[in-house]
């Protein structure tokens, strides 16, 4: 299995995941379909990655109160030759993940990623630009 979509909220119509030539996967990478998904040429996604492409509006209590809002998608859009470590989380808001740029293993992305830019952590932070690779074009 090169990734699973999984349909969250039947109640919103499915987003479209487009995934370039080229790109690759690990085992177990799941892309929550809510929102629509763009996956560059080149691109690897490591092992048990996740990018969740909704939100909820209203978020002032649980669900089960009532007090959950509809699910809102989003999209993602994941640039050429990206590397995503391993059990990284992608989250809604982020919006884009430039070319080149690296996700480090164990990352929860919340900000959009400039092209050739390494972020790590959690929330994950901006590390530097990785060196020379404009000349990889």
């Amino acid at each position: 299995m090169r990734y699973q979509h999984v349909r969250r909220h039947p109640e919103v119509a499915a987003g479209e995941v487009t995934v370039a030539k080229n790109a690759s996967f690990g085992q177990n990478v799941t892309i929550d379909a809510t929102g629509n998904v763009s996956i560059g040429d080149g691109t690897h996604l490591a092992h048990r990655v996740s990018i969740l492409t909704h939100h909820h509006a209203n978020m002032t209590g649980p669900p089960a109160a009532g007090l959950c809002g509809p699910a809102v998608p989003d999209t993602i859009t994941i640039g050429n030759h990206v590397f995503i470590g391993e059990e990284s989380r992608i989250l809604p808001q982020v919006g884009s993940i430039g070319d080149w740029a690296v996700i480090g293993a164990y990352s929860v992305l919340t900000k959009s990623v400039g092209p050739g830019e390494i972020w790590a952590g959690n929330p994950a932070k901006f590390i530097r630009h990785r060196d020379g690779w404009e000349a990889e074009y």
